[in-house]
């Protein structure tokens, strides 16, 4: 009887792996292909797929560790290369992640998935005008695959590289040309509830409220536990004057994530709107306990519970070292969401002055932020109210 090589056995292992990388079952998948690797440890590619299964794990040293092993024995492995750019991203080691990108796009100059990601790379590092050009290349290079005469084919790829231009565009206040992405996006995959979430955040910062609720109910039709899509179609209920709609979904986000100081701070504002008293401040103290303390914006509730001052709020804004949640928060922004929090604050102790200043702040600043079109919904609705 003819004795079957272990090559033979590897392969097995790697079929069974792939079967439970599919199901998303990576640890059984990372004993399997450990197992190919144990039979062939000089074949790259069980190596490079063990890599992406830690990789879905979130165990980015050992999927590094793998991936360099794999390149050490072929370093022309454009697989190999764009999961070590994805790690490297993940790592937010960007420069490192473009270089990984770099390398596999001179192995393959038509590599949709090496624009797509090294754009992606470019807009975490906020040089978006260089990020739209990759994902120009990137759809160049796949319109290039559709059949003359024929209508694009219905693509998830396509759909996700239209839905980060989309994004790209938005980061540069282009809302319109945002919303160009997001509608093709849309139309070459309509199940994705991230593309309608994107939508209704353009049209949200265009305060085009009733807009932006519509593209949230459709987000949340296609995925019910889309938590974000409550919170920002809860700010466009609040944008439009309807806080008792805002309350019901900021209480619902808030029961997907509970750890969003944003989300807890808008439970109180409505809260305020609604029925003003001190119950919502011993709300707004249990449901903030939850939080990390030290990183912006619990610092905005901590001026709502009257834990610091408005001037040490302004301080903390200011500061360039102030530690937040968001990798995009700068002083700038945070100057600009404090006047806006200290107005709110303002009307609600009746000081109408002293909130129009603040919201006219809020609003009239020259760049774009989340709550910028909130300030200049609240204006508008202060100006109605005056006989």
């Amino acid at each position: 009887m003819r004795k079957l090589c272990p090559g033979y056995f590897a392969t097995k292992h790697q079929a069974r792996a792939i079967e439970f990388f599919n199901k998303k079952e990576y640890e059984s998948a990372i004993l399997e292909y450990t197992e190919a690797v144990r039979l062939k440890p000089k074949n790259p590619a069980f190596l490079t797929l063990r890599a992406l299964a830690y990789l879905g794990k979130n165990e980015y040293d050992l999927a590094l560790q793998d991936c360099n092993e794999s390149l050490q024995l072929d370093p022309d492995q454009i697989v190999a290369l764009q999961t070590r750019g994805k790690i490297y991203a993940t790592q937010k080691e960007y420069d490192l992640a473009i270089g990984s990108y770099d390398k596999a796009l001179q192995l393959n100059a038509l590599s949709v998935e090496a624009f797509m990601r090294r754009g992606m790379a470019y807009a975490d590092k906020r040089d978006y005008d260089r990020a739209i050009r990759e994902y120009d290349d990137a759809l160049f290079i796949w319109q290039k695959t559709q059949k003359p005469g024929e209508a694009a084919s219905p693509d998830f790829v396509a759909a996700r590289i239209f839905r980060l231009r989309g994004m790209a565009h938005g980061s540069k206040s282009k809302y319109d040309r945002a919303l160009q992405d997001y509608e093709e996006s849309i139309r070459l995959y309509l199940k994705s509830p991230k593309s309608f979430f994107l939508r209704g955040i353009a049209f949200h910062m265009k305060a085009q409220f009733d807009h932006a609720i519509s593209a949230c109910d459709e987000a949340i039709r296609l995925d019910p536990d889309f938590g974000i899509a409550y919170r920002i179609r809860g700010q466009a209920y609040w944008g439009g004057g309807n806080p008792a709609a805002a309350s019901k979904d900021f209480l619902h986000y808030l029961s997907l994530n509970t750890l969003d100081a944003y989300g807890v701070l808008w439970l109180h504002l409505v809260r305020e709107k609604l029925t003003p008293g001190s119950h919502n401040n011993d709300e707004l103290a249990t449901n903030a306990a939850k939080l990390d303390q030290s990183k912006w914006p619990f610092h905005l509730i901590s001026f709502y519970l009257g834990q610091i001052s408005a001037n040490q709020l302004r301080a903390i804004a200011a500061r360039d070292d102030t530690p937040a949640t968001s990798t995009f928060s700068t002083p700038q922004e945070r100057e600009a969401e404090t006047a806006f929090y200290l107005g709110e604050a303002a009307l609600f102790r009746g000081d109408l002055a002293e909130a129009i200043s603040l919201l006219s702040l809020a609003a009239n600043c020259d760049f774009n932020y989340f709550e910028k079109p909130q300030a200049a919904a609240e204006l508008e609705r202060i100006d109605a109210q005056r006989p």
